[in-house]
């Protein structure tokens, strides 16, 4: 691609080209794909601190987790609606009886290769997820996700009834079951 202004290259080098890439010249600027390669810059999203080797993932994900995306796509079988057509292909999994990822310690099967891996963890003992304060570490993306609020001291969970907060949702499902009965014997006196 050739521009004869800067005020036409627009957002072209912000989304083609990261930070460290060489410099721009635009009165006799060679053709876009003879840039030298970028760098391996990681591009981290303010937001959520999740980080992309691609610029324009970072774009993607900022605009389907944090902004202004809507979904335009729909499953032709159960019409959900999702923000991409690679998510929709994604999501057609879940309409086959395929199973063809098949755990090799006990046997069960998933429709997913990240599901396997996921399961797998529980006869490997690896905890793959480690808490940048403490280093504790964990089986588990959302036991790490849990495990955080103890560290920034942020409860979500929180008992309408008597106004105990809890850090996981286990153990507020227990509690609010000494309010409704269903946990026999324990009852919650706080609220009272």
């Amino acid at each position: 691609m050739r521009w004869g202004k800067v005020e036409e290259l627009g957002s072209h080098p912000l989304l083609f080209h990261p930070p460290c890439s060489a410099e721009v010249v635009v009165a006799k600027q060679p053709p876009c794909k003879t840039l030298p390669a970028p760098c391996l810059a990681v591009h981290t999203c303010v937001s959520c601190n999740k980080s992309f080797k691609k610029l324009w993932s970072l774009h993607e994900h900022i605009k389907i987790v944090h902004g202004y995306a809507e979904k335009k796509f729909s499953c032709e079988i159960c019409e959900k609606k999702f923000y991409t057509m690679a998510h929709v292909r994604k999501h057609m999994v879940a309409h086959t009886k395929d199973m063809p990822f098949t755990c090799e310690t006990c046997g069960k099967s998933f429709k997913r290769s990240m599901s396997l891996k996921v399961h797998s963890l529980q006869h490997s003992g690896e905890k793959p997820f480690r808490c940048e304060h403490c280093d504790e570490r964990f089986q588990y993306k959302y036991q790490l996700r849990s495990h955080m609020s103890i560290h920034i001291g942020h409860k979500q969970f929180m008992c309408q009834w008597c106004g105990k907060d809890f850090n996981m949702k286990q153990y507020f499902d227990e509690h609010m079951k000494t309010h409704t009965g269903e946990n026999r014997g324990c009852f919650c006196t706080a609220g009272n």
